[in-house]
């Protein structure tokens, strides 16, 4: 690997539905999953633990590798992808809301922890990102349990939004980028909202 002036300085250490996903350094990959989308009651327990290993444990991990050499260079940016589902909680995704509750709840522990040796550790919460993905199985997939056609969910979603549209990748990584650089050096343990409202 090519030696990077943000190597060891900052990681990104979750992923979004929206494709937007875990790095070390500048190298982004998706690591996400929904998981099962019904009831509590109809939830196997192997889902739960499943999502909760993706969604939770992963981050939990890939942070303590990247903390020790961000301690001994005294900086650090640690950039979890969150979401909007703890804040709105939708039904049947209660694994999917959990998980992500528990990250909420994980930057702002670890923002704590690490602040004194010059590191960050924030969130940012997106609501429906629009991917290639998302448009190909997981808008079919949520509209067909609302009974409604993909374009009437993709509508109803951009009505619910004080923009009037979706968030898009870009959203995200501008200010993935802002949190990534000095200028957000007294900005930590925050879950930042890219929604357009919602």
């Amino acid at each position: 690997m090519e030696n990077k002036p943000m190597q060891d300085k900052l990681a990104i250490v979750t992923g979004g539905v929206g494709g937007i996903g875990r790095a070390i350094s500048t190298r982004l990959s998706r690591a996400a999953v929904s998981g099962f989308m019904g009831p509590v009651v109809d939830t196997p327990m192997q889902e739960v633990e499943d999502v909760l290993k993706v969604n939770l444990t992963s981050i939990f991990h890939l942070s303590k590798l990247v903390l020790l050499k961000m301690i001994e260079n005294g900086y650090g940016r640690i950039i979890n992808i969150s979401s909007v589902a703890p804040r709105v909680t939708p039904r049947n995704s209660a694994t999917y809301n959990m998980s992500k509750a528990a990250v909420n709840a994980l930057t702002k522990t670890l923002s704590r922890e690490v602040a004194s040796y010059g590191i960050t550790v924030n969130a940012i919460a997106p609501g429906l990102v629009m991917t290639e993905r998302i448009l190909k199985s997981r808008i079919p997939g949520m509209a067909d349990k609302s009974g409604i056609s993909p374009e009437e969910y993709l509508q109803r979603s951009t009505e619910g939004t004080d923009t009037h549209r979706l968030t898009r990748d870009e959203d995200v990584a501008e200010l993935v980028t802002f949190l990534a650089s000095k200028a957000s050096q007294n900005i930590t343990g925050e879950i930042v909202n890219v929604a357009g409202g919602f």
